[in-house]
């Protein structure tokens, strides 16, 4: 019994050990996607641990994304109505992420039904709504105020959410991430005070966000009580405040002029507060070694070139080009630049002036095949980090734990023999039993 258990804790202890080592592997997240038809019922489950983000919420009657709901129209849904709009039976496309948000966000798990929603603006029978979400640890959210934040992806709330958000004259987050990279933020999930609608003006562009698209012209809000303020350096890139779907934006800046988020409120209120998920985008510049610079660079690669008369060390060639793959590494390192000798026939710098030229057509070259360039990449490293070193390491240790259970089996096997031996031995035989009963009765 002692080696069987001690066989077991191995075999967690191995399971554990895989799980870690595979940690890396994945970098790139991927969120759970769920397709429902129009009079059915989503059920959203997080356990116990995590709650419900949503990210995309749409209802549609595409049929590129529609292949199995197909229905007749309910007997109901004919009954003439002067609120419904029957032009929205055929083809119809609603942002549902306001609705579901106020069932599903934050909490541990939910139903959602687009057909019993009363604000719904499609009743096409044969549609379906899309749900894009995530599963949220909560102790990997950054809930606390004036924190500075460096990982690469994940969650900002607001203190109290989804539940409530207390007063908070002054609340902050910094997100900052390498030269070269980008920052990517987008608002989940806001439920503050309402806007207080006003004048059009110019005097403060940056308070003012449109509530509806259709009336943007004579119908504008401004965000004087709670507001959520995101900012590119000094630059405010947006301040949204109440619940609406266009409240819900987004944005990108540049990692070197740094993001932040500004929660202002005047007082406690019983509502959800706010979700934001940020993902720091892109390769970090890598620093030139002696004897080399950086020549250009974008989002997706980079020209580094030799001084005169120098080469890399590696390749003997004075320019080298970097790809940034799957947007988190360059596809190559960096080397140092060695000194051309001057009876060297074989490897020789280039002139100042043909690495120039060599740059601007390369340079124009990488624009034209960037898309090309990065897919093969992409799929090269799909390939092999997402398929086969995985499948490679699951086979392994599958098999040691085959191996380990054989083993176990046969330990117990050879066990129960011996156990079964030692009674047979310990037991008298029913024949000598009798003789030696025969001989005390003479």
């Amino acid at each position: 019994m002692g080696r069987g258990r001690l066989s077991f804790s191995f075999i967690l202890v191995l399971f554990s050990g895989a799980f870690l080592f595979l940690q890396p592997f994945a970098f790139c997240k991927e969120f759970r996607r769920e397709a429902t038809c129009y009079s059915d019922v989503l059920h959203l489950d997080c356990g116990k641990l995590s709650f419900i983000a949503i990210h995309e919420a749409y209802f549609t009657t595409d049929h590129r994304e529609n292949q199995t709901c197909h229905s007749p129209v309910p007997e109901h849904e004919y009954i003439e109505d002067e609120d419904t709009d029957f032009s929205n039976y055929s083809s119809c496309h609603e942002d549902i992420r306001i609705s579901l948000n106020r069932r599903c966000s934050g909490f541990k798990s939910c139903n959602y039904s687009y057909s019993q929603q009363l604000d719904k603006h499609c009743f096409n029978p044969e549609g379906l709504f899309v749900v894009q979400y995530d599963c949220v640890r909560d102790a990997n959210v950054n809930k606390f105020c004036n924190s500075k934040i460096t990982s690469g992806e994940g969650y900002i709330a607001s203190p109290g959410y989804p539940q409530y958000y207390p007063e908070l004259p002054e609340c902050s987050w910094t997100v900052s991430a390498a030269d070269g990279q980008t920052i990517f933020l987008k608002v989940l999930h806001l439920h503050l005070r309402e806007a207080s609608d006003v004048t059009p003006t110019l005097s403060d562009p940056d308070s003012f966000y449109p509530m509806n698209l259709q009336h943007m012209s004579d119908l504008m809000f401004r965000c004087e009580e709670d507001s959520l303020i995101v900012m590119e350096g000094t630059t405010k890139r947006f301040s949204v405040c109440g619940e609406e779907v266009e409240a819900l934006q987004s944005a990108e800046v540049d990692a070197s002029n740094g993001m932040e988020l500004r929660f202002k409120t005047v007082a406690f209120l019983p509502a959800s507060g706010f979700l934001a998920y940020y993902k720091v985008q892109g390769c970090p510049t890598l620093t030139a070694r002696e004897g080399s610079n950086l020549v250009q660079r974008n989002g997706s690669a980079a020209i580094y070139a030799c001084d005169n008369n120098r080469v890399f060390n590696d390749t003997q060639e004075s320019t080298r080009f970097l790809h940034c793959i799957r947007d988190h590494h360059w596809n190559d390192t960096l080397p140092p630049c060695t000194a051309v000798e001057e009876t060297t026939t074989t490897t020789k710098a280039l002139p100042s002036s043909n690495i120039q030229q060599e740059v601007q057509n390369t340079t124009t070259s990488v624009a034209i095949n960037e898309t090309f360039i990065l897919a093969a990449w992409d799929k090269n490293a799909s390939l092999v980090e997402d398929i086969i070193v995985p499948c490679v390491l699951v086979g392994v240790l599958i098999f040691g734990n085959i191996i380990i259970l054989i083993g176990i089996f046969i330990i117990r096997k050879k066990q129960k023999f011996d156990d079964d031996e030692f009674e047979d031995l310990s037991e008298p035989k029913p024949q000598a039993s009798h003789a030696l009963e025969e001989e005390t009765k003479e």
